[in-house]
């Protein structure tokens, strides 16, 4: 009782101040060093193919009356964007709102700070650099932790400390950054379909008179670096920061719904989107494709959260979840390949995978991954970045055992294999053990949790 006790604490402490990537592998590392690994999360049966299919083909016919919906919720908030008084600190309220669809205004006022080079050409293409799989990948995650330290500047001293920040990534030997964009259903930069995020501007809702990421991409190329976006896709807010979401936007107007059940769910008071609805992918998916087009960005990456808690607190089986997640993924995939053929879509899970599974905890426990299909098929994504936090004396997750279990998963020749390591746990030496074992065969590169633990 002692331990379950502890576990729920512990949870309730990352849930509340955690970023995003240790919730999943911190509460597998306290398993793992109890005993108890996985079994908390509950092995579950595989479903046979042919019921999977058949989820499959009804998810998919519902896109299509979904996506249409979707487009008149945008064209609201781009309206109620257009007609606010640029001082509305309402979501979609400042003159900045409009800039991302390259009105005059934004790019005087940012001046040559942000630079043409963070914008897409025509076609959202060509401006584009190579990017970094076609060698090996050194990646950091910067989260909304670190962002959040200057919510609320000046464009001038945000511009100082993205550059001070990218020029640190780069002397650590760093190419290629991961930047938390999307934290919880909200946007660090001016959208359509997103309310701004505290995590910039200090309070959600409020707009800031600059586009933070303009800013990001410019100085990241200014230091010959690749820029992923991740996004959380479907956490949102407390109670308190959903009330502040405008109804101009999907997620304020589900919120206020008679029928908000079926959009999202209530997890130790936090909101999260129901996978399952066809409205709430599709949401996500035009997300992914707004940054794509309004950005020079190298790629679109999601991390470990998938599922919050068991399927059925979200009215669906284990099969339907997985159905969920992976026409999500599947979405995601398409719309990354469809506005820029070389921009990279990818998943972090988390990294527990037990001595004696087949497949890893992500795909056996509530966050409902299909990792099997997705490593194994191409069509779903372009890599995979298993978060291995854990140490080579582990005594059940080792991390020899563990990389080795993660090289032999992986399958499909379409998807890259890089690891997640925990600086944030761990010393210089292992760390540097890990990267080079990391890219000792099969593995293609590694990527540290998080910026600032390496500067």
């Amino acid at each position: 009782m002692k331990k379950r006790v502890l576990l729920a604490a512990v949870l309730a402490v990352t849930v509340l101040f955690g970023a995003c990537k240790p919730y999943v592998p911190d509460e597998l590392s306290w398993l793992m060093e109890s005993g108890e690994i996985v079994d908390s999360i509950a092995d579950q049966s595989e479903e046979p193919e042919s019921v999977m299919g058949d989820l499959m083909n009804q998810i998919e016919s519902a896109n299509e009356a979904a996506s249409e919906s979707l487009s008149s919720t945008s064209d609201s908030a781009s309206d109620t964007a257009s007609s606010s008084d640029s001082s509305n600190e309402s979501p979609g309220g400042s003159s900045s709102q409009s800039s991302s669809n390259g009105s005059s205004s934004q790019g005087s006022s940012n001046g040559s700070s942000q630079g043409s080079s963070s914008k897409p050409s025509a076609g959202g293409s060509s401006s584009t650099p190579s990017n970094p799989q076609t060698a090996q990948m050194r990646g950091v995650w910067i989260s909304y932790i670190e962002l959040s330290a200057f919510a609320g500047s000046s464009q001038s001293t945000f511009t100082t400390k993205i550059a001070s920040m990218m020029k640190t990534c780069k002397q650590k030997g760093i190419n290629t950054v991961f930047v938390q964009v999307r934290p919880f259903g909200d946007a660090i930069y001016p959208s359509k379909l997103f309310p701004w995020s505290r995590t910039v501007s200090g309070q959600t809702g409020k707009a800031l008179s600059y586009d933070p990421m303009q800013i990001i991409v410019a100085q990241a190329r200014a230091q010959g670096l690749s820029v992923h976006a991740w996004i959380n896709p479907y956490r949102l807010m407390k109670d308190g920061d959903m009330q502040k979401v405008d109804q101009s936007y999907a997620i304020g107007k589900w919120y206020r719904a008679s029928n908000r059940d079926d959009y999202m769910v209530n997890v130790s008071g936090t909101w999260w989107l129901k996978p399952g609805n066809a409205e709430v992918r599709s949401l996500i998916t035009a997300g992914a494709k707004e940054l794509l087009t309004n950005y020079a960005i190298d790629g679109i990456h999601i991390d470990d959260y998938f599922y919050a808690d068991a399927p059925s607190k979200y009215g669906d089986t284990t099969a339907q979840a997985k159905a969920n997640n992976t026409a999500l993924v599947k979405s995601l995939y398409q719309t990354v390949k469809s506005v820029r053929s070389s921009a990279q879509f990818g998943v972090s899970p988390a990294g527990g995978f037990r001595a004696d599974s087949k497949l890893p905890a992500s795909d056996t426990g509530y966050l409902s991954t299909d990792l099997a299909l997705w490593c194994s098929k191409s069509g779903y994504i372009d890599y995979v970045m298993p978060q291995i936090y854990w140490d080579y004396a582990h005594t059940v997750q080792p991390f020899t055992m563990t990389l080795e279990k993660w090289k032999s998963f992986v399958t499909a020749s379409s998807v890259k294999l890089y690891i997640g390591l925990a600086p944030y746990k761990y010393g210089s030496d292992i760390i540097e053990r890990q990267k080079a074992d990391s890219v000792s065969g099969k593995a293609a590169g590694w990527c540290l949790y998080r910026y600032d633990n390496i500067k």
